[in-house]
């Protein structure tokens, strides 16, 4: 259920961003000096009525509903994650590549902008799923058990790395 208090929520935040003074410091000694809080009072004043002038219904009503999409998306993906065995054949869901970082212990699987890192010792498995264009869990190669196979595939799927094949 949505709030108004959510709505307010996202609106503030929005317009704090666009707004700089919303962002700066309480003035030292807001808690303890009666002439701070008098100047607090007139600069939250000024600050209300800044929010009431520049908040975006629409901008925040937009936000919140991709912000719904975007997790029932999440929601959607771990429910076919936790449905993933060894048998569950996944694929890429793009360009994928691997990565390892400069001091070699970890490596990553990233996709645009995206980057999931792991010990390096990961770096078989990774390297298969970037290779492999479709593949059943329980050919990850490497050092896994088939509950780490199961972990590791279930948690790119849950990140939206993978997907289940059809």
């Amino acid at each position: 259920m949505l709030t108004w208090l959510d709505l307010l929520a996202v609106a503030l935040g929005q317009t704090a961003n666009r707004q700089e003074s919303f962002r700066q410091a309480l003035p030292i000694g807001w808690n303890m000096d009666a002439d701070v809080r008098k100047t607090l009072a007139s600069e939250f004043a000024r600050r209300v009525q800044l929010f009431s002038q520049s908040a975006d219904l629409e901008s925040a009503l937009d936000e919140i509903a991709d912000s719904m999409i975007r997790r029932h998306r999440v929601e959607s993906s771990e429910a076919g994650a936790n449905g993933i065995d060894c048998e569950t054949r996944l694929e890429g869901k793009g360009s994928l590549q691997i990565y390892l970082s400069s001091d070699g212990t970890l490596a990553g699987l990233a996709l645009g902008t995206k980057v999931f890192w792991m010990p390096a010792s990961l770096a078989p498995a990774l390297r298969f799923v970037v290779e492999r264009k479709v593949f059943c869990v329980h050919e990850l190669p490497g050092q896994l058990t088939d509950d780490g196979k199961l972990n590791l595939a279930r948690r790119l799927v849950e990140d939206e790395f993978l997907r289940i094949a059809d």
